[in-house]
């Protein structure tokens, strides 16, 4: 239970660096390749939430659907990782907060 436990957790951390998700595409990989249909796995953004990855959707099929009416977006934006913000100041990410360098004490 130990070892599936970290091998959720790779695949539910949120990270910036792609090299983070190596190990957890080599898992899906190798689950693939023995004949598995998908993984489940706990969501990062949403608690209680579960996201599926499917390797074959010809072999899903749809039981139900229903319409929904947007009745409201909340869109956010940051800099990008390595970006300048608009005040040209660069921009990056730690524990996904973006960050902004300051020259004064660079300059010091």
């Amino acid at each position: 239970m130990y070892i599936m436990r970290m091998i959720q957790r790779a695949f539910s951390k949120p990270t910036n660096d792609s090299d983070d998700y190596i190990p957890s595409q080599i898992i899906a990989e190798y689950l693939k390749n023995l004949g598995y249909d998908g993984i489940r796995y706990n969501s990062s953004l949403h608690f209680g939430g579960v996201n599926l990855t499917i390797f074959n959707y010809e072999k899903c099929e749809a039981i139900s659907s229903q319409d929904f009416r947007i009745e409201d977006i909340k869109l956010t934006a940051r800099a990008a990782f390595g970006c300048a913000n608009n005040q040209g100041d660069l921009a990056y990410i730690n524990d996904n907060n973006p960050l902004y360098l300051d020259y004064e004490k660079l300059i010091k």
